[in-house]
C-alpha cells in the first residue's frame, strides 16, 4: 500500500498554513490555529473554534479544514483506500449538546457537523454521502439519501458525546458504480457501520471532498456561544485492500474486528 504523499497529517503550523495541503474555511484567522494538545498525548494539534456572532457564510457558520481535490482515486484507477482522521471535543460539548434539539425537526436541523465526507455527485438518490454530526442524540454518523434537507437522512451509527478524549475515525472506501462498492467506518478500531452498494456515479471525473471542523446552522439555539474541536488533519493510504493498521500513525487500541474488506453482495 502507498501513503498518499500529497496529504499530510497536521503536526506544525507550516503544514496547517500550506494551501497545497488544506483550505481553511473560516471567519477569522485565529479561529483555526496550532496549539499543544490539552491532554498532553499528541503534541501539536489543530484547535478549531466557533464563536456565536462570527460571520455567516451561505446561511451557516463554517470553521473547517477542507481537502477538496485529493480523492479522485476511482478516476485515477486506484480503486479506493483508507482515510484516517481524529477528533476531540472541548468540555462545553458535553454540557450543551442537548440544546441542539429542534422544536420542529421536520423543518429544522440543529445538528452541527464535525466532519463531512461527500461524493461530488449529481445523483443524490442512490449514491449516499456521509457526515459525522453532534446533535441531541450524541455523536452520529448520518447517511444522506437525498439533498441536504431535514428528514432526508438516517442515523446509521451513534456514540456518546464526551470531552478531552481523542477518538480515531477510519473510513474504508472501495469506489464503484456497482453493487460491490463499500463504505466502512471504524471508531477507535471498532467497525461500527458498513454500506454495500454504489459509491460513485458512472462517468465521474472527480472524487470526494473531506472537511473537518465546525459547520453549524446559522440559527442554532441560544445557550451555545463558543464551541471548540481539536483535530489532526487527514491521512490516506491506497489502493483498496491491504491492512487497516497501515493507515494509522498511533498504535491501535486493539486489532480491528473485521479484516475482510471487499464484500460481494451475493455472499451476504
Amino acid at each position: 500500500m502507498t501513503i498518499n504523499p500529497n496529504i499530510m497529517r497536521i503536526i506544525s503550523s507550516e503544514i496547517l498554513e500550506d494551501p497545497a495541503q488544506y483550505a481553511k474555511e473560516r471567519s477569522y484567522p485565529d479561529r483555526i490555529m496550532m496549539v499543544e494538545d490539552p491532554t498532553g498525548l499528541r503534541g501539536q494539534v489543530v484547535k478549531i473554534r466557533l464563536v456565536r456572532g462570527d460571520p455567516i457564510i451561505a446561511g451557516s457558520y463554517r470553521v473547517e479544514l477542507s481537502r477538496d481535490y485529493y480523492t479522485s482515486e476511482y478516476a485515477l484507477g486506484t480503486g479506493g483506500g483508507w482515510y484516517w482522521w481524529s477528533y476531540m471535543l472541548d468540555p462545553e460539548w458535553a454540557e450543551k449538546f442537548k440544546l441542539l434539539k429542534a422544536t420542529n425537526p421536520q423543518w429544522q436541523d440543529y445538528s452541527i457537523n464535525i466532519q463531512q465526507f461527500k461524493t461530488r455527485n449529481t445523483d443524490n438518490f442512490i449514491h449516499p454521502k456521509w457526515t459525522v454530526v453532534v446533535n441531541e442524540f450524541g455523536v452520529c454518523l448520518r447517511k444522506w439519501s437525498q439533498s441536504d434537507t431535514p428528514k432526508k437522512y438516517e442515523i446509521v451509527a451513534l456514540w456518546p458525546v464526551d470531552s478531552l478524549i481523542w477518538h480515531d475515525v477510519v473510513s474504508y472506501i472501495y469506489w464503484s458504480t456497482g453493487r460491490d462498492g463499500v463504505f466502512e467506518l471504524y471508531l477507535d478500531d471498532k467497525l461500527i457501520y458498513r454500506y454495500l452498494g454504489p459509491t460513485v456515479y458512472e462517468g465521474v471525473t472527480r472524487g470526494c471532498y473531506w472537511k473537518q471542523g465546525i459547520y453549524a446552522p446559522g440559527s442554532y439555539p441560544a445557550g451555545i456561544d463558543d464551541l471548540t474541536i481539536y483535530a489532526q488533519g487527514l491521512r490516506q493510504v491506497y489502493p483498496a485492500g491491504g491492512s487497516y493498521l497501515e493507515c494509522r500513525t498511533v498504535p491501535a487500541k486493539f486489532p480491528p474486528q473485521v479484516t475482510q474488506l471487499r464484500v460481494k453482495m451475493d455472499k451476504i
